[in-house]
Parts: structure tokens; C-alpha cells; sequence
């Protein structure tokens, strides 16, 4: 994995439960194997409790000019809430490409 965002999404049992977003090196490709290697990784590292709900593969994360990661409108989006000021994103194509994954549609 190159980059990575994990941010919590609600569950009616858990409460909230953790997904990922990931931008993986240059040679690997998404599939549902990696998938779930990366899900069982993060469940021996870090317990049940930290189980990934989901990974959703991207080419890239939200960043501000700067280059820091913008967890808050990750966070927003995959939650379907309204979302925070981004007007300082680096790229604004990173919007659109989540949008289309989150739905289903990438």
C-alpha cells in the first residue's frame, strides 16, 4: 500500500465500524484477494475490534495543496453527510473518483 485513510462509519450493532481507503503501489492491482488479505492483516494486528468493514481501492486520496490527507471529507462522504469545506483540495477529480467507488460505480 502506498496511502491509506481509515475512518469510522456507523453500525447499528458496533456503533461504528472501520473501512479503508487505499492507493496501492505502482505493480499491484485491486482484487478481492488483496481485499482480504489486507482485512486479515489488520485483524491480527489489532484485534477484533478493529476489523475492517471494507476497502475501497482508489488512485488517489484527497489531499490539501500542502499535502496533508483530508480524513474529514473522506469521512463525510462514505457517511452520506454533508460535506466539509474542500476548497483547498489539491485535485478536485479525487471527489468524483471516491464518489463513484463509494456508490459502487468505479
Amino acid at each position: 500500500m502506498a496511502e491509506v485513510v481509515v475512518v469510522g462509519v456507523p453500525d447499528p450493532l458496533k456503533g461504528e465500524v472501520p473501512v479503508a481507503f487505499v492507493v496501492l503501489r505502482s505493480g499491484y492491482q485491486p482484487n478481492v484477494e488483496l481485499e482480504r488479505k489486507i482485512v486479515a492483516e489488520v485483524r491480527r494486528r489489532f484485534g477484533a475490534i478493529a476489523e475492517l468493514r471494507r476497502v475501497y481501492f482508489v488512485g488517489a486520496l484527497p489531499k490539501t495543496r500542502t499535502g496533508k490527507l483530508m480524513r474529514s471529507l473522506v469521512r463525510a462522504m462514505v457517511r452520506g453527510a454533508e460535506l466539509p469545506d474542500y476548497s483547498n483540495i489539491e485535485d478536485e477529480s479525487v471527489v468524483e473518483e471516491l464518489k463513484r467507488v463509494i456508490s459502487g460505480k468505479a
